[in-house]
């Protein structure tokens, strides 16, 4: 009769789990942290949209102090992979931030515009207003 319960080599043992730096388990946390600010912060719109000078940045910083902690472990690739996408986020979003500072007069126009306007012509129209002033602002020549 066979056993159902599995023989065992006592010369095979398996690895340990690998071990996570406390500074890099603390960047990620961060990391994560800013990250979700900075996602929050861009869903709720304009007054809040400009947290991301902050959190942008921050993201990117504690991102690379992450993947300076785990520089000689290959063991921890789902740790590295989360800093890297976090530290593309951030700078995409610091670029973005930096878009909405340089082009805030555009943008507060268009805000404005859209909470007077009711109906979807008039929203359109505002829509159109922000395209030809952001085409005029960066020196493109309009289509129509």
């Amino acid at each position: 009769m066979l056993s159902s319960t599995p023989i065992e080599d006592p010369a095979v043992t398996p690895d340990p789990p690998p071990t996570v730096p406390n500074a890099a388990r603390r960047a990620s946390r961060w990391s994560t942290l800013f990250l979700g600010t900075t996602l929050v912060a861009w869903f709720f719109g304009l007054p809040f949209a400009y947290i991301v000078l902050v959190t942008g940045p921050a993201t990117v910083v504690v991102g690379v102090v992450g993947l300076v902690a785990l520089k000689r472990m290959t063991s921890v690739a789902a740790v590295r992979v989360l800093l890297w996408l976090s530290i593309s986020v951030g700078l995409m979003s610091t670029a973005m931030g930096v878009g909405l500072v340089a082009l805030r007069d555009e943008f507060a126009a268009f805000a404005a515009c859209n909470e007077r306007a009711i109906t979807e012509s008039a929203k359109q129209a505002c829509f159109d207003a922000l395209n030809e002033a952001l085409l005029e602002r960066l020196g493109v020549a309009s289509a129509g």
